[in-house]
């Protein structure tokens, strides 16, 4: 592996003399030997445990294993993180002979597999799993599952994200309550400070990964956007999505999903032609020319046709990343320019509330609404929000725990 033989002795002499002590309280147990494994919570643990799997790829393919194909002349057996393993195939039979090579590797290389954390997942577009699709480990029967979280992201059986977006929502749910008891324990008056916590702790959470699954989902995900500025601001569940965005300066999560995509994109570019990624983006490149395409499936599609749309079919079509470097800020300036004039259309077209229009200057620069950069109590902000976003019918104002409604319709 072209590591100094100092190394390795220095790691050896590490471990030979390794030892741990257990605390309880303020006292301490006898020290114990650690004589397997590596060190919980050692930066260098990882690595080590990586140099022990280097070999388990080509332990597989010695054994006539082949994984799925990405194009004719390549294939990918199996993804490794950490002590995460993935193995792929694209038969029932296949997989069982991975499963069975696996054990063999793992009894000569002391290994165990721990089967109730293994999972199968049957990638399919429809249908139910039959009765004779059952797997072993070590004589053992590993559960089939519909979905699988890998690096914090859902994968479904079905091959598309809507799972990814549901459990984005519940996570940015739960930052949002998080932040909420924040901003009320710090008595937090500045907008700039509020949208940066709210950026920080909830964006980050709701979009994590969301350049490989979210261009699908945007509208589940935005309902997580318009929860937020609903339920820190009080405000009726029926309060229009596009008048909020409006209210609070903000655009559609899709421009952020966008900037993702555009920037995973770039590295994609920039990859070898050997990396899995890159192999997988350039077979979806050449499906996108085929009849049998089909968009859901396709990220390098949707990427294309959000480009067009966009009227940036050139940057698609130079497959350069220093073409969409340069065009970037075009591109994500235009995207923008178009989600606010949609918001500013359905405003304008709103019987909800005729008022608002009156309110709020209806131009294509998103500017939060003045009141909200004072520096005034959150309920204060609170009530002035729900005044401005009532409807035509009624405005509902919730204050101090005590809620008050005027029926504007009534003389």
């Amino acid at each position: 592996m072209g590591i100094s033989a100092k190394y390795i002795n220095t790691m050896k002499n590490l471990y030979t003399h390794a030892k741990a002590r257990i605390r309880v309280a303020n006292l301490f147990t006898e020290e114990v030997s650690i004589s397997k494994g590596v060190m919980q919570g050692d930066s260098i643990s990882t690595v080590l445990f990586i140099l022990f799997l280097n070999d388990i790829k080509e332990y597989l393919e010695n054994h006539g294993l082949r994984g799925v194909n990405i194009n004719p002349t390549q294939n990918i057996i199996s993804l490794l993180y950490c002590d995460d393993l993935i193995l792929f195939a694209d038969s029932k039979a296949e997989l069982q002979k991975m499963l069975n090579s696996l054990e063999k590797y793992c009894e000569e290389n002391k290994m165990i597999v721990n089967e109730k954390k293994t999972k199968i997942v049957i990638f399919r577009r429809g249908g139910r799993i039959k009765d004779s699709d059952v797997l072993y480990y070590k004589h053992k029967k590993l559960e089939i599952v519909s979905t699988f979280n890998y690096l914090g992201v859902s994968f479904s059986s079905h091959a598309v994200f809507h799972q990814a977006a549901e459990q984005a929502n519940s996570k940015g749910r739960a930052a949002i309550a998080s932040v909420k008891r924040t901003m009320s324990a710090s008595q937090m008056k500045s907008w700039d400070s509020r949208k940066k916590l709210l950026e920080a702790c909830v964006k980050t959470t709701l979009l994590y990964g969301a350049e490989i699954w979210a261009f699908r989902y945007v509208d589940n995900i935005e309902k997580c956007q318009s929860f937020l500025f609903k339920t820190l601001y009080c405000l009726p569940r029926n309060t229009p999505n596009y008048t909020i965005r409006l209210e609070m300066g903000v655009v559609k999560l899709s421009h952020s999903v966008f900037l993702q995509m555009l920037r995973w994109w770039m590295k994609l570019l920039m990859m070898a032609q050997d990396r899995y990624p890159k192999l997988c983006y350039l077979e979806l490149c050449a499906l996108d020319q085929r009849s049998c395409n089909i968009e859901k499936y396709n990220w390098a599609t949707q990427l294309k046709r959000q480009l067009v749309e966009l009227g940036f079919a050139q940057v698609w079509e130079s497959q350069d990343a220093s073409v969409v470097k340069s065009n970037m800020e075009d591109i994500l300036e235009k995207l923008k320019e178009n989600l606010i004039n949609a918001d500013i259309e359905r405003c304008r077209n709103s019987t909800y509330s005729t008022l608002y229009r009156d309110l709020k200057p209806l131009d294509n620069i998103p500017s939060v609404s003045p009141y909200l950069q004072l520096s005034l109590p959150m309920d204060t902000c609170r009530v002035l929000a729900q005044i401005r976003l009532g409807s035509n019918q009624a405005v509902r104002i919730y204050t101090k725990g005590i809620t008050y409604t005027w029926d504007t319709e009534e003389t």
